[in-house]
């Protein structure tokens, strides 16, 4: 950003550079499943915050007045984490199933009762 002018330069510079990954994570605000959502806005958030300091920060360097900003820390968290997690807890479920269904497998073979029929 070093060829940029001023903080509205940078702004519209920043706007060409993400503009795409922009539109995209507004598509993504749309999804049907809830992470992708969170994600989406996380993230537009955080590049929302990015322009804001990247305008400040030439504003600052060009004027040398007040202090520098702080640098914008992402708050959404890794999107793969949300779905590793819900993975995990699928197959847990699912393993849990596969447990109870043996018993009840094996009850019904040895001709025994289930106290829940």
């Amino acid at each position: 950003m070093s060829s940029v002018g001023s903080g509205d330069e940078a702004g519209k510079k920043f706007d060409e550079q993400q503009g795409t990954c922009i539109k995209t994570l507004d598509k993504l605000k749309q999804s049907q499943y809830e992470s992708i959502r969170k994600y989406a806005e996380s993230q537009s958030q955080y590049l929302k915050e990015l322009r804001a300091y990247y305008v400040s920060a030439v504003n600052y360097l060009k004027s040398r007045e007040g202090s520098m900003p702080k640098v914008p820390r992402s708050k959404g968290g890794y999107l793969g984490k949300d779905i590793n997690s819900k993975i995990s807890d699928a197959g847990a479920s699912i393993s849990d199933a596969k447990r109870e269904l043996r018993q009840v497998l094996r009850a019904k073979a040895s001709g025994s009762s289930l106290s829940d029929d």
